[in-house]
């Protein structure tokens, strides 16, 4: 199984995480890169686990933010598909603003 992200989840999650410490809550941003990692890892493990959603899509809401992982299981209803999981983090704000630590969630990929 493998979890790769795409260019526009890592700058989404960068972007939430940027809104974190722009509140003066840092340990929160990383509690949220936490949160992720350990979605991610879930995934790797039970791939189906989010809710179906549109265009083959499925959702895993995150544990403690609200926040969703939007993946699909790449060859999923198809007979002998391949599987690899793409994840897009679904952050709910941007800023255009880049932080470091999505580096390490790439490092998943």
């Amino acid at each position: 199984m493998k979890v790769s992200l795409s260019d526009e989840a890592i700058e989404d999650a960068r972007a939430a995480a940027d809104w974190y410490i722009d509140q003066g809550a840092s340990r929160a941003a990383d509690a949220f890169f936490d949160d992720i990692e350990q979605s991610i890892q879930l995934l790797l493990r039970h791939p189906r686990v989010g809710t179906p959603g549109v265009a083959r899509t499925r959702s895993l809401p995150l544990q403690t933010f609200p926040h969703s992982l939007v993946y699909r299981v790449e060859g999923e209803g198809k007979a002998g598909g391949k599987a690899s999981t793409k994840a897009k983090a679904a952050a709910s704000r941007r800023n255009g603003k880049l932080g470091g630590r999505p580096r390490k969630l790439k490092e998943l990929a």
